[in-house]
């Protein structure tokens, strides 16, 4: 972390100091960023290391402001699966053939992705085609039918009740006509 530490504070002095630096010839570019090394590992403080942030270290951009930690995600997941009976439809999974597919519904879990994906105004009585549902058909289209677009996914796979493995997947009933439109996923 220490290195990592290091070359965030040349990186940063070398941005304040010298703003035209892509006008530099590579010589001096060199020269400067072996000064402004020296001058950094002179002065650096390891015990400083650990006020810094992660995503200054990793040189990864601040995380939204609305986004859940990691740490407290476990914890969140665990409130929203807490229960006496399990409400996940396991009917669906003898539908899904294809291995990849089956893997990737049992580590989806509709409770917890309704709670992340839904507005605050979202009641489950007032919708057929709940947020999780949107989810896996779109999760869906970019697994399988990429080349596919959004209205001709919709109409061709997701909506005929002929199709039980896509249908299996999305968790849409199989015996109902209930309809997935394209333009329903940007309206969450």
């Amino acid at each position: 972390m220490q290195a990592k530490d290091i070359k965030r504070l040349v990186i940063k002095q070398l941005k304040t100091n010298f703003p035209y630096w892509r006008r530099l010839t590579k010589k001096q570019k060199k020269a400067l960023a072996e000064e402004a090394l020296r001058d950094v590992v002179a002065h650096y403080e390891p015990q400083g290391a650990s006020q810094v942030p992660l995503h200054e270290l990793t040189n990864m951009p601040a995380p939204p402001v609305g986004v859940i930690q990691l740490s407290e995600m476990g914890k969140f997941i665990e409130d929203r699966t807490r229960g006496f009976l399990p409400f996940t439809k396991h009917c669906y999974q003898r539908y899904l053939d294809d291995p990849e597919l089956h893997l990737t519904d049992s580590l989806l879990d509709d409770r917890v992705l309704n709670s992340l994906l839904a507005s605050p105004s979202y009641t489950p009585s007032m919708r057929r085609v709940s947020p999780a549902h949107l989810f896996r058909a779109e999760l869906l289209k970019a697994l399988r039918y990429a080349e596919m677009s959004y209205r001709k996914y919709c109409a061709r796979m997701v909506n005929k009740l002929k199709n039980t493995a896509v249908r299996a997947f999305v968790r849409l009933p199989l015996h109902k006509n209930i309809l997935v439109h394209h333009s329903q996923s940007a309206q969450l």
